[in-house]
């Protein structure tokens, strides 16, 4: 039964909160909420079940962040534009050198990889910054990331340092597709 004053149940629970709300406000100081791991997924079949055995698995705290929504990113820290666009400039560098190691016999998929590299660019420069800065030593920081798809984003976390897990699920858990040969002659 809920008392109305200080000391009773309902003085608990406001003191909770209370604690609550002021380990949010000082981590939100230093730019993005606390928690020692994020789970990144995507909506797949199995997504709630991998979840559970990800939060069972080991007691620290989870962040849930949507693969395709940067307003759950954001909600966690916000990249500043420098950093940000710094990163950009590098990633496309780094595309441009790709480009020119196409090797002779993919030149006609050019186009392809051109288009590959554009639409992932700007989400793989800004995941880089923004695993960079949450894994980064401080009071608030992520210590590690689990990933149901070997996306983009994915790949900037282990660019940025920080510890990944890949969750298998589905039929990529039992199915390996290995490349034989490119020869014409099979």
């Amino acid at each position: 039964m809920a008392s109305g004053h200080r000391g009773g149940p309902v003085g608990v629970a406001q003191a909770g909160v209370q604690t609550a709300i002021s380990g949010i406000a000082r981590a939100a100081r230093h730019g993005f909420i606390a928690a020692d791991r994020v789970f990144v997924g995507f909506g797949a079949g199995a997504e709630e079940e991998l979840f559970r055995r990800y939060l069972e698995a080991d007691k620290r705290s989870v962040q849930r962040l949507g693969l395709f929504d940067l307003g759950s990113f954001a909600r966690l820290h916000r990249v500043s534009l420098r950093p940000a666009l710094t990163s950009l400039l590098s990633t496309l560098r780094a595309a441009r050198l790709a480009v020119r190691l196409v090797p002779a016999d993919l030149e006609n998929r050019r186009l392809d990889f051109l288009t590959w590299i554009a639409s992932r660019s700007a989400w793989y420069a800004y995941t880089r910054v923004w695993f960079r800065d949450c894994g980064a030593p401080g009071p608030a920081r992520i210590r590690e990331a689990a990933f149901l798809s070997a996306d983009t984003s994915a790949f900037a976390a282990v660019d940025a340092g920080l510890r990944t897990v890949y969750m298998q699920h589905g039929m990529l858990r039992g199915v390996f597709c290995f490349q034989t040969s490119m020869s014409s002659s099979h």
